[in-house]
């Protein structure tokens, strides 16, 4: 029997409550070691298959675990800048972000 993996999202408190409401787990740290530790600990745990990680965050995390988190499988660990500023078409960035998760392209089309 297959298991049932949660997604999680660690993101600011500003942005924590719109992915609630898809129904996804929400954690909303206070600041990026606390981030830096609830990742720790989710990695080892066997809840979550998609962690939603904001990229402010990660940026600050240590060597070692900035290492851990871009090389994890299981869970997949995505991070997402979700207060960039950015040229790009929001089309254009979630390929990229999906391209860099998953190791190909796709198209996404609007």
């Amino acid at each position: 029997m297959a298991k049932d993996y949660r997604i999680l999202v660690v993101v600011n408190s500003e942005i924590g409550p719109g992915f609630k409401l898809s129904g996804v787990d929400v954690v909303s740290p206070a600041t990026s070691k606390e981030a830096e530790e609830i990742i720790e600990k989710e990695m080892q745990s066997d809840r979550y298959g998609i962690i939603i990680l904001d990229e402010n965050f990660l940026d600050k995390f240590s060597e070692k675990t900035k290492n851990e988190v871009l090389d994890s499988v299981v869970p997949l660990i995505v991070p997402v800048n979700l207060s960039r500023v950015s040229q790009e078409s929001p089309e254009e960035y979630l390929e990229n972000v999906v391209r860099r998760a998953v190791g190909f392209q796709i198209k996404v089309r609007a």
